[in-house]
């Protein structure tokens, strides 16, 4: 550590020349610390905790008491604010104070981040973000996370705020004040149980990954509006991904509004039949998906005593998710004809769809319209070796999935396709019995008459 007190050479930084700028009583920086030079304030004492004797100073404005880490001195920063630490641990650390100055450098990343054990962090006010271009995993992993305002951080500035609040446990979440459309925030809310959001009509959150999938609640939003959380103004029903596309740069940016997360209103499904465990229940050919249940492989790949061969059709009746490298899902149900309840998967954390139908070659009916296929990157056979006829994909955005064999051998006569899906080399048949290899458009006609 070293105190710096001399006078700096004069320099360009972010086109404004400094001078002194380092002339700074009492700011202490760590040299092992990714620190940025920047044109700051005096901190006067009466800005500052007191530091008592039995109270854990951890250098660099920190001071660590009964849990609370308080930062007590303007500090400049760029990583973690625990990076210089040594002799103490993360885990110790149970709320943090923020009750001087802040100042993050351009590249600022982790600021907070990876503190298990922080229920709150207050004093974000105290952050100065005019030089600050990233926000990048900022509180990312704090898991015990849940008390944080963020609402008076002037963000106007910042480019970047990629997971920004992944992996907490925030559930309230006001960025009412903020402005910033064209900021980057891919996974900014990944795995964070969000059911209260206030945007303003000034911010993007297109593919934040706003939960699709939240235990007790229904992938639907309303309105609050001039009514309640509990009673919202309005009826109508939003999924995550309809805010995230209101509020994206493609939309240039839907309106204001405070959006409320509904509650699951129906109990799931009790079903009489054979437990098959898993949450899979089988009765009179049907089988039935009763509890939430995460896979990767075939949903009957757990499944003993019993055979493929006796389900006739498949109902999802309780939230599926599927894992990154998820494949072969509902596929070699040979006598299936329908498969129903596929708005229930989850798909945020998967990467694959590979050979999800394969070889279900009874099946004419499904309806994978309402599915949520943004973050996939393959769809290889999807369909294959099915029964399907008429598939609706004009919802599906994934203009660079591997599409490889996805129609390989089905009988498709309609296919309704978005402006951002690819199904290059997906092996539409140009073979059918009893059907010309010529495709007209339908418009505003008919499926008999375009």
């Amino acid at each position: 550590m070293k105190k710096i007190t001399e006078k700096s050479n004069s320099k360009l930084i972010n086109g404004q020349k400094l001078t002194k700028v380092m002339a700074i009583t009492g700011l202490t920086l760590s040299m092992a610390s990714s620190i940025s030079v920047i044109p700051t304030q005096t901190v006067h004492a009466e800005d500052s905790t007191t530091v008592q004797s039995n109270d854990n100073d951890l250098g660099n404005g920190l001071v660590l008491k009964d849990g609370v880490l308080h930062i007590t001195k303007h500090v400049a920063i760029e990583g973690n604010i625990f990076d210089t630490v040594k002799g103490h641990k993360k885990d110790e650390v149970k709320s943090i104070s923020i009750e001087a100055p802040m100042t993050l450098a351009q590249n600022s990343h982790d600021t907070f981040s990876g503190f298990k054990n922080v229920k709150n962090i207050t004093g974000l006010e105290n952050l100065n973000l005019q030089y600050a271009y990233s926000l990048d995993n900022m509180f990312a992993n704090d898991t015990s996370l849940t008390d944080i305002d963020v609402s008076k951080m002037d963000v106007s500035k910042v480019q970047s705020m990629k997971y920004m609040f992944a992996n907490t446990k925030i559930s309230n979440l006001d960025l009412s004040t903020w402005q910033a459309p064209r900021v980057i925030t891919i996974g900014m809310l990944s795995n964070t149980p969000i059911t209260v959001i206030s945007l303003s009509n000034n911010i993007s959150i297109q593919g934040s990954e706003l939960s699709t999938e939240l235990e007790g609640y229904k992938d639907a939003w309303k309105i609050v509006g001039n009514g309640t959380i509990d009673k919202p103004q309005y009826d109508k029903e939003y999924s995550s991904k309809d805010i995230e596309d209101r509020h994206s740069v493609s939309q240039n940016i839907g309106q204001a509004a405070i959006y409320t997360r509904q509650k699951v209103d129906n109990v799931l499904p009790q079903v009489d039949g054979t437990d098959l465990g898993n949450g899979l229940v089988l009765k009179d050919g049907v089988l039935h998906i009763t509890k939430h249940v995460a896979i990767e492989g075939n949903i009957f790949d757990s499944v003993k005593d019993h055979k493929k061969d006796e389900v006739k059709s498949i109902k999802i009746e309780a939230p599926m998710t599927l894992a990154q490298n998820s494949h072969d899902t509902f596929s070699g149900f040979k006598n299936a004809k329908s498969i129903t309840g596929l708005e229930n998967l989850n798909l945020q954390y998967a990467y694959s769809l590979d050979n999800m139908f394969t070889n279900d070659t009874s099946l004419t009916d499904i309806d994978v319209s309402k599915m949520y296929v943004s973050h996939i990157q393959s769809m290889k056979y999807m369909f294959a070796n099915t029964k399907i006829s008429n598939l609706d994909l004009s919802t599906w955005q994934a203009p660079r999935v591997i599409t490889i064999g996805m129609l390989s051998n089905t009988p498709i006569t309609v296919i309704s396709l978005s402006n951002n899906i690819s199904i290059q080399g997906s092996e539409l048949s140009p073979e059918l019995k009893g059907y010309k290899n010529t495709w007209k458009i339908v418009g505003n006609g008919t499926i008999d008459k375009p």
